[in-house]
This record gives structure tokens, C-alpha cells and sequence, in this order.
């Protein structure tokens, strides 16, 4: 039975996706990289290290560091968040009706921790997290799935009491190899990939992870 509910955070309780793509488009472009939406959506859910290094290894650059291009990158989508960072529809709801049901809830994301706090701060949720950890404090990134089994380790409980809503197939991935239940909400234009098929439950919103939704996982 689940005793606790880990939320990815990108796509998930923010609709930051589309912000972290103007980012990369942004950032790569002022290093002479062209990328497009759809290249962006290819490193969904990795770390920024993961995505920085993936874009190196494909197109190398000159005259930047992967540092210096990680840090512009997350100096700009907390810049973004603050600005225009919006609540995924339902995720109140959903966190409320977990609550109620005594599920306790963490949060585990690819994005640095102070991308995370500033999420909980704009959106105003951390009365709902116990904890919240960031996979670039592990040795390797979703798909791995270090950064999900850290969070089950710190709130106390075994990977199969555990449920992780996610919106890209490395993480559901990531949640599938710690030996975790998953639902998956994926980007509208990624939802018929089927990455997504091995989730134990797709949906189109959160607002459609009901309670029967949530019950019916457990059985």
C-alpha cells in the first residue's frame, strides 16, 4: 500500500517546462548553439549538468565551460519562475486530497535546490513536502534512480510503499527502476510516446488523479 507520494517538480507542480526550453534556447543561442523545442525535449528530466553535457558531447563549443553555461542557465529559469511561474492545474487539489488520506509527500526533482526553493516559495506548497531533494546532489541523474530511492531512504519507507508522478519518461524510468509505482502526466505533445506505456497509470492532468485514481493503483 502507498504510504508516500514523491512528486517530480518540472512539468509536474509547475508548468515550467516551457520555460526551461525558452532558457536552453536562450542560453545555447548566446554560445552559438541553435536548439530547437524538440531538441529541448530530449534531455526532459535530466539534471542541467546532464542536459549541458549531452549538448556538449553532441555540438562542442568553444570559449564557455560547462560551469559557466550551467550557471547562466539556472540563474535564468529562477529569473523566469519568479517572473511567470504558474501552478500546474490541480496540484492543490491533489496534495490536499493525499493529505487528507494520510499520505505523506516529498519532493525529488533534477533541478538544483535553489531552483526547488524557489518553486515551493513562488507557488507557496512547502506545507506540503516534508522534504524535498534535488538529483544533482547524486552521483548520476534520472534515468538513474538514485535521486527516488534517496527520498524513500530519508522519509523512512521501502521503494514499493512509494508512488512518483512524473512527466518525462526518464523519470518515470528513474521511478520504474527503483522498484516504485508511477503515474505519468506527460507533455501533451510527448503523450503517445510510448516511454510512457510501462507507467502504471497515464493521465493528461493531475486534476485527473483522483482518489479512485489513487486507489485503484493500490489494489
Amino acid at each position: 500500500m502507498t504510504a508516500c507520494v514523491i512528486f517530480d517538480m518540472d512539468g509536474v507542480i509547475i508548468d515550467s517546462e516551457p520555460l526551461w526550453r525558452e532558457t536552453l534556447i536562450e542560453v545555447f543561442g548566446e554560445i552559438g548553439i541553435k536548439l530547437t523545442e524538440d531538441m529541448c525535449r530530449q534531455t526532459m528530466g535530466m539534471t542541467t549538468k546532464g542536459a549541458v553535457d549531452y549538448w556538449y558531447e553532441k555540438l562542442p563549443w568553444k570559449g564557455f565551460s560547462i560551469e559557466e553555461v550551467i550557471s547562466k542557465i539556472e540563474f535564468s529559469i529562477i529569473e523566469k519562475i519568479k517572473a511567470k511561474g504558474t501552478a500546474m492545474t490541480g496540484v492543490v487539489d491533489v496534495m490536499q486530497m493525499l493529505k487528507k488520506q494520510g499520505i505523506r509527500m516529498a519532493l525529488a526533482s533534477s533541478s538544483a535546490i535553489k531552483v526547488i526553493e524557489t518553486v515551493l516559495d513562488k507557488l507557496d506548497l512547502r506545507q506540503y513536502f516534508e522534504l524535498y531533494h534535488s538529483a544533482q546532489l547524486e552521483a548520476k541523474g534520472k534515468p538513474d534512480p538514485a535521486v527516488f530511492l534517496s527520498t524513500a531512504r530519508m522519509m523512512n519507507y521501502h521503494p514499493s510503499q512509494c508512488l512518483v508522478i512524473e512527466d518525462s519518461i526518464h523519470g518515470v524510468s528513474a521511478a520504474i527502476a527503483a522498484g516504485m509505482k508511477v503515474v505519468a502526466i506527460p507533455d501533451p505533445v510527448l503523450f503517445n510516446d510510448k516511454g510512457f506505456d510501462k507507467a502504471d497509470l497515464k493521465l493528461k492532468s493531475l486534476k485527473d488523479f483522483t482518489l479512485e485514481c489513487f486507489l485503484s493503483i493500490n489494489n
